[in-house]
């Protein structure tokens, strides 16, 4: 008997646990529905001295850059797209109101601010939302891609290029003596971590660039971080009904 009781509190609890959580999703997708216009706010920032670079392995693909790369210029030929530097609509300004304390503190942590911008625009759907670009040509961020449009959710789409400030390192296997006339041997595998992109001629169209190819879904009030080893961005939206 004490047992079915502790079952049934355990069920009990759970249900309600479920119910608080369809309560909140409904709030956030009443929320999406009923805003009528977003108030948005981005930060592109750099992280110079991150060890993840050292750690991470690096997919330098012709394949996965091109992928990558399509990502970006798909983007970026939007019909809807807006450049900070040329387009005054929604108000796109570099200056920021909700996310300004975080660029002291950023610049003050060595990790310089790249870019920042602020717009309001109305709450479209994906085929009508602006993309705009923050980009600068001739810099290290050259392409910078940003659009946030509503479903029944509130969606951001992001595409970032970054150009390395040094050379990338580039793992590579290579056999040793003992086992060059036996290449299935992959115990003789080693593993060189300062095998530079310079020094690998075979890989003639190697673009040692850092993409941030993301789509995520965004609430309401919150400060979004986007993580990448060698930069990084912070995402506001504030509904401005």
């Amino acid at each position: 008997m004490a047992r079915m009781i502790s079952l049934t509190l355990l069920l009990q609890k759970q249900l309600f646990r479920l119910f608080r959580i369809a309560l909140v999703l409904f709030a956030g997708l009443q929320a999406c529905a009923h805003a009528s216009s977003y108030e948005i706010e981005v930060i592109v920032f750099e992280r110079p001295d991150s060890g993840d670079l050292e750690l991470e392995y690096w997919n330098f693909s012709r394949q996965h850059l091109s992928h990558q790369q399509t990502s970006l210029e798909e983007m970026g030929q939007s019909r809807h797209l807006l450049e900070l530097s040329r387009n005054p609509a929604y108000g796109l300004t570099q200056n920021l109101q909700r996310l300004d304390d975080f660029v002291p503190r950023l610049n003050s942590n060595n990790l310089p601010v790249l870019a920042t911008a602020r717009w309001i625009q109305p709450a479209f759907f994906f085929q009508n939302a602006p993309v705009i670009s923050l980009g600068v040509e001739g810099s290290r961020l050259a392409s910078a891609y940003f659009r946030v449009y509503k479903t029944s959710l509130l969606f951001a789409d992001m595409a970032l290029q970054l150009s390395p400030t040094k050379p990338v390192v580039k793992p590579a296997f290579s056999l040793s003596e003992e086992s060059a006339e036996n290449a299935l041997d992959a115990s003789a595998l080693e593993f060189d971590h300062e095998y530079l992109i310079d020094s690998w001629p075979e890989v003639e169209s190697l673009d040692p660039e850092y993409f941030l190819i993301e789509r995520r879904r965004i609430r309401f009030k919150e400060v979004h971080y986007f993580d990448h080893p060698a930069f990084g961005v912070l995402l506001g939206i504030w509904s401005t009904n």
